[in-house]
């Protein structure tokens, strides 16, 4: 990871607000195991408890660094690689910037010394500033800016993002700590059992010698009716799981073909273009 120093930083260390270090650590984790963009496949696998879509979009772009995740939707990808590229994007942004306001005051100068044309040109390589173009830095994230982007330009930036960040399968699997990844969901199972216990101990000591008062007693079952309520509403979501997971496979797959083609026809396109040239 690259440390500089300078007035901004891309990187906010903060905690954001509502989130706790495991919460953000699982939501990494899941964007590698489901995708960017997969929001609706994190909330139903029950990892992050109590997150609502918004949320995790929020913080999505948040440790990514980036405003704009349509590049990157569909992708498997680790976050720190992601950002490390934003680091290094916003690096090339602010030399970017500064080389500029340096040739500025040069030219204004050399013309109030000179009645001749001024050529600010510079010799060095556009490649150094690659990926600086056409970005502004914002709340401590990368926004683009300029005019709103192509489908070719688009088409390009995921083609981008796919070849640098996309993990294969493997790759997933030896990244995500799967025990980890369901921590969350663990504890809040072991929560509800819990309460299941406390509750059943409650009833057999109102059924014998009552050593809790009659509301406490009340409130438990009022607990167990609502934890039997999610209970039973969780077994229905999971029911319809498999249907849905088949259906979103088959939809990725439809995805896949549908960006192969449309590389295919870039492809060819920029190859007609150079003919025609």
């Amino acid at each position: 990871m690259h440390s500089h120093s300078h007035s901004r930083s891309l990187f906010n260390t903060t905690q954001s607000p509502g989130w706790t270090s495991q919460e953000t650590s699982i939501l990494k984790m899941a964007l590698m195991k489901f995708g960017i963009g997969q929001w609706s496949a994190i909330i139903r696998s029950g990892i992050l408890p109590g997150k609502a879509i918004t949320q995790i979009t929020v913080m999505t772009q948040r440790i990514l660094g980036q405003q704009s995740l349509g590049g990157l939707v569909g992708l498997h990808v680790d976050v720190d690689d992601v950002r490390e590229w934003n680091e290094e994007r916003f690096r090339r942004y602010e030399a970017r910037e500064a080389k500029g306001k340096k040739l500025k005051g040069s030219a204004t100068r050399r013309r109030d010394a000179s009645d001749e044309p001024i050529d600010d040109q510079s010799s060095e390589s556009e490649e150094e500033y690659e990926g600086a173009q056409n970005i502004m830095v914002k709340n401590g994230m990368i926004v683009n800016k300029g005019n709103n982007p192509t489908k070719e330009s688009k088409l390009k930036e995921f083609l981008f993002n796919k070849d640098k960040f996309d993990l294969d399968d493997g790759e997933v699997r030896r990244r995500v700590d799967e025990f980890a990844l369901f921590s969350l969901k663990r504890e809040r199972r072991l929560m509800f059992n819990e309460m299941v216990q406390r509750v059943m101990k409650h009833r057999r000591q109102q059924n014998g010698s009552p050593i809790v008062s009659q509301d406490s007693a009340d409130d438990a079952s009022d607990h167990l009716q609502l934890l039997d309520d999610d209970a039973n509403q969780s077994e229905a979501e999971l029911r319809k799981e498999e249907k849905i997971l088949e259906l979103k496979e088959s939809l990725e797959q439809d995805r896949k073909r549908l960006r192969d083609l449309e590389e295919e026809l870039l492809t060819l396109t920029t190859s007609k273009r150079r003919k025609l040239q």
